[in-house]
């Protein structure tokens, strides 16, 4: 999977560019402020329809702008495709080959991407809610049919937190089917976990200088689907009285927290800032192993400004083991260096200045 033509719109301080990319690494150099981000960002948000920085969509749209547009062409298992997304307000549109799909996320799966971004630490020793968000995207990215079984969940969810605030629909009305969704969803859910943690173990073996057992952990009632779905249904028996006065499900896998452990330990009371950071690095690197042995494609790599946080015997190694795995990659980085680093030597370079995207050329580039 690669994208073969980019153009942006009005997104941010990215006014009108169009870039044909290199199918491998692309290099984009700029100094802080200057739109590298924002264009990592326009990329991220047509293939998920979100962002991830700030929690209103219509922030990304150009100041002196109404509407921002990006339309991007992907080539996937030798098909092409043209998908085309546009923000006007909070309102999002989306075509896949100049249709419109019968709803936004029929567009997901398209273009497929794994983003390191310097905030990830604070998934490490943020809310539980990080954690199961960056779970339940890699999920999906293996299953697409997470997406819909995940989606009936919440569903469910609201429709018992609904009838929980009445006193005249029966308690347990909603008991049944959500139990038999919650127990689908933590099964998915601990699957993946088991097979990342057989990647992470090794990754951390073979490239990061932490040599501490890494695992991530997942609270589970039972060992099996249906005893586990049986517990379920005891605990929400248990606790209905409770639930009835808040008017809220205390159970299931939307409160779950996934631990991320360091020699059995929290790694976000227990671990370093540095550990937090390589034990990132190290899960996302071992999502694009675990989606191109599940799918048979590479997702494009967007690595935004992670370079400036790691010494430089960890970047050669991080670079040697990321980029070994990766198929598309956009790197960006305030770091002029990089344009003679070896593990560059086949890329294409990109300056970015006050919005506006350029190729560095050959007389240029050192």
């Amino acid at each position: 999977m690669y994208i073969e033509k980019i153009k942006i719109e009005n997104f941010r301080n990215i006014i009108k560019e169009e870039i044909k990319p290199s199918k491998g690494i692309n290099l984009i150099i700029g100094k802080n402020a200057q739109g590298k981000t924002n264009f990592i960002e326009s990329i991220y948000v047509l293939a998920n329809l979100k962002s991830f920085r700030g929690r209103k969509i219509s922030e990304v749209i150009n100041s002196n702008s109404k509407r921002t547009k990006i339309n991007i062409f992907v080539k996937k298992n030798e098909v092409s495709n043209y998908l085309e997304f546009e923000i006007e307000n909070d309102i999002k549109n989306i075509f896949l080959n100049k249709k419109k799909p019968n709803k936004n996320s029929d567009s997901l799966g398209f273009l497929d991407t794994v983003l390191f971004y310097p905030d990830d630490i604070f998934i490490v020793k943020g809310s539980p809610a990080l954690r199961r968000s960056l779970l339940d995207r890699a999920v999906f990215q293996t299953d697409n049919k997470y997406l819909s079984l995940f989606q009936n969940y919440l569903r469910c969810l609201r429709q018992r937190n609904a009838a929980l605030k009445r006193t005249d629909i029966p308690a347990d009305l909603w008991d049944d089917q959500f139990t038999d969704l919650a127990t689908k969803i933590i099964f998915y859910r601990l699957s993946y976990i088991e097979r990342i943690n057989a990647i992470l173990v090794k990754l951390f073996a073979d490239v990061y200088p932490c040599k501490e057992s890494v695992q991530i952990k997942y609270p589970v009632l039972a060992e099996d689907p249906e005893s586990c779905k049986l517990k379920m249904a005891e605990r929400l028996k248990s606790n209905r009285g409770k639930e009835r006065l808040y008017g809220a499900t205390l159970t299931g896998p939307h409160r779950d927290d996934p631990q991320f452990l360091l020699n059995g330990k929290a790694l976000s009371l227990y671990g370093s800032q540095g550990q937090q950071r390589y034990f990132m690095l190290a899960f996302k690197t071992a999502q694009i192993i675990d989606f191109k042995q599940h799918r048979g494609i590479r997702p494009v790599l967007l690595l935004d400004d992670m370079t400036s946080e790691l010494d430089d015997d960890l970047k050669n190694s991080f670079f040697e083991s990321l980029l070994n795995q990766a198929g598309q990659v956009f790197v960006t980085s305030t770091d002029t260096g990089l344009l003679s680093n070896k593990h560059f030597s086949g890329a294409k370079f990109y300056k970015v200045e006050n919005g506006k995207i350029g190729e560095f050329n050959e007389a240029t580039r050192y």
